[in-house]
């Protein structure tokens, strides 16, 4: 980016790597940026950068960013998880290429929420998105820590009230890196953020760079299943099932399901669907049962 030095001001700090490592402007040049390391950690590259509060006037997409797309499309892939999500416009217009290519009309798009900008536009973001994720590490840099826990509850809010999947995302079980067990902290992050209503708890360095991935994987399983066993899940299906005006006959299937399997204390809801679309129905309603 050769304009970048021109959004930075002496004084300014800058983050890197989910904010692990922080630098103060020094000075600034047309073409180079002078820092001092006020908090200094070992990181590997390709980590992330963000000027906190700092709106950077940057094309949405480059072109290395729509072949990419149509690439993708090319090979036949589900889904794409959209970085740096402002405003609606910037999914519709991932949208319009995905339209306009032979196999793209199906792709859905995951909007990750890693700014402020995006979490103030998020009612119209998640209108248009067929999911929200809510990026922690990078929208941690970009907004008050105070306000973080507060987002990540109306987020998911939001989504289980519109009937959109939500995936919470980043240090879930952090530690695992490099410990065999998580902290009492993150078991109490993961169930707190199931039962405000998150449909996925996702890791990553977890799995991509950690010691333990399985074990990860595993701790994150039982966390989820305590968690969707509680009173909380019921009360949210509940929340949901009040909010939704009727409906299309299918979602009334779907709460029907739901809400028998309530009743009869079910273990499971099989769902027979050729497209998918009832199983995700079953999902946007939150049922504690698998």
């Amino acid at each position: 980016y050769p304009s970048f030095p021109e959004y930075v001001r002496i004084g300014q700090m800058i983050l890197l790597a989910d904010g692990t490592v922080v630098l103060s402007v020094t000075n600034v040049r047309r073409n180079q940026i002078d820092c001092q390391v006020v908090s200094g950690a070992t990181f590997s590259s390709q980590k992330n950068l963000c000027l906190p509060g700092v709106k950077m006037d940057l094309a949405f997409l480059s072109d290395a960013d729509i072949r990419d797309i149509k690439f993708g499309v090319d090979q036949n892939i589900d889904i794409i998880f959209a970085s740096f999500i402002r405003t609606p416009e910037n999914v519709l217009e991932i949208r319009k290429i995905l339209d306009a290519t032979a196999n793209g009309k199906h792709v859905k798009i995951i909007s990750k929420i890693d700014n402020m900008e995006g979490v103030n536009n998020i009612r119209t973001i998640i209108d248009v998105s067929d999911g929200i994720m809510i990026a922690r590490g990078v929208l941690g840099m970009d907004i008050p820590l105070d306000r973080l826990p507060i987002a990540q509850k109306n987020i998911s809010s939001l989504c289980n009230l519109s009937g959109k999947p939500i995936i919470c995302a980043t240090q879930m079980l952090e530690s695992m890196i490099t410990n065999i067990r998580p902290t009492r902290a993150e078991a109490t992050d993961v169930e707190n953020a199931v039962m405000d209503g998150a449909d996925c708890v996702m890791l990553s360095g977890e799995t991509a760079i950690g010691n333990h991935p399985v074990e990860a994987v595993k701790n994150l399983h039982i966390l989820c299943l305590a968690a969707e066993k509680t009173n909380r899940t019921r009360r949210l299906y509940e929340n949901i099932k009040e909010s939704m005006n009727l409906m299309e006959k299918s979602q009334a299937i779907a709460m029907a399901a739901v809400s028998i399997s309530y009743k009869i204390r079910s273990d499971i809801i099989i769902a027979l669907t050729t497209t998918g679309k009832y199983k995700i129905m079953l999902i946007n309603l939150a049922p504690s049962m698998p």
